[in-house]
C-alpha cells in the first residue's frame, strides 16, 4: 500500500475535488483509489477521501467511508464500514470488517478496530476451511506476515465447533492460527457423532489447510459421550 506515490499527481489537480469519482494509476506497480469526493488540507500535508473510498495495491484492497493520509508522518486513517481484503496466490481469501483501520506507510504496521471487529478466512474450493475470528482489536504487520487479535477472541468453525482466548496470531505464510494468553485459558469445543468435546491447554494451533488442530502444554480435555436415541425416548416407570 505505497500511498505516498499518489501525492505527486494529487498536488497537480487541485486544494479541493468534488466528483463523481477519482482514480489514479501509477505505472507496474498500480495503486488505485476511488472516491467520490477528495480534499488537500494544510497545504497538501493531508488527502482526505470521502463516499465509498476504495484503495487497491497488488492483492489487497481496503474499503472505507473516508480516508485521510498524513503525508508527513505517512499516517492513514480509514473511518466507517472498514473492509480490509486479501487474496493469497492459493486462492484463499482473508477478510477484516470493522469501524476503523490504520495504517503505517513507513512500518508497514496498521491495527482493525470496532464494536466487535472480525476476520473470516475463506477457502472457495471447500467451505469447511471456512472459519470467522472476533476480537477486540486486530493488529497486522506486512514485514511479519502476522495478524495479531486481542482480548476476547473467538474462532467459529462452525455451529459445533468453536474456540476462545485472550490472543489471537494468524500467520499467512503458513496459514495456521494459534491461540494463547489467559487467563482463562484458550478453551475448545467439538459436537462429534459420539458426543461432545471440551478441551483446554496453554496453547492450540490450528492448521487451517489441513483442518488440523494441535493442543500445547497442559492440554487437557473432557468428553461427554451422546445419550442413545433409546435411552432418550425411555420414559421413567409410574
Amino acid at each position: 500500500m505505497k500511498y505516498s506515490r499518489l501525492l505527486p499527481v494529487i498536488f497537480a489537480l487541485s486544494l479541493t475535488v468534488a466528483a463523481e469519482e477519482q482514480r489514479i494509476k501509477l505505472g507496474e506497480d498500480e495503486v488505485t483509489i476511488d472516491g467520490q469526493q477528495m480534499e488537500l488540507k494544510e497545504q497538501g500535508k493531508v488527502v482526505i477521501f470521502r463516499g465509498d473510498v476504495v484503495v487497491t495495491h497488488q492483492n489487497q484492497v481496503l474499503e472505507a467511508d473516508q480516508m485521510t493520509q498524513n503525508k508527513e508522518t505517512g499516517h492513514i486513517q480509514a473511518e466507517g464500514h472498514v473492509r480490509m481484503r486479501r487474496q493469497n496466490s492459493d486462492g484463499t481469501v482473508m477478510t477484516g470488517f470493522g469501524d476503523g483501520a490504520t495504517y503505517e506507510q513507513v512500518t508497514g504496521e496498521g491495527t482493525l478496530t470496532g464494536k466487535r471487529p472480525y476476520l473470516t478466512y475463506r477457502d472457495p474450493r471447500d467451505r469447511d476451511k471456512s472459519v470467522q475470528v472476533y476480537a477486540t482489536r486486530f493488529d497486522f504487520s506486512e514485514r511479519d506476515n502476522t495478524l495479531v487479535g486481542h482480548q476476547d477472541v473467538e474462532l467459529i468453525q462452525s455451529a459445533t465447533s468453536w474456540a476462545t482466548a485472550e490472543k489471537a496470531t494468524f500467520r499467512n505464510d503458513v496459514q495456521a492460527l494459534t491461540l494463547e494468553g489467559g487467563p482463562p485459558r484458550p478453551q475448545m469445543y467439538r459436537k462429534m457423532d459420539k458426543g461432545e468435546a471440551y478441551f483446554n491447554s496453554d496453547r492450540m494451533i490450528f492448521y487451517l489447510k489441513e483442518k488440523k488442530a494441535e493442543l500445547i502444554d497442559r492440554a487437557k480435555g473432557l468428553l461427554i459421550p451422546a445419550q442413545p436415541a433409546s435411552a432418550k425416548s425411555e420414559k421413567p416407570a409410574s
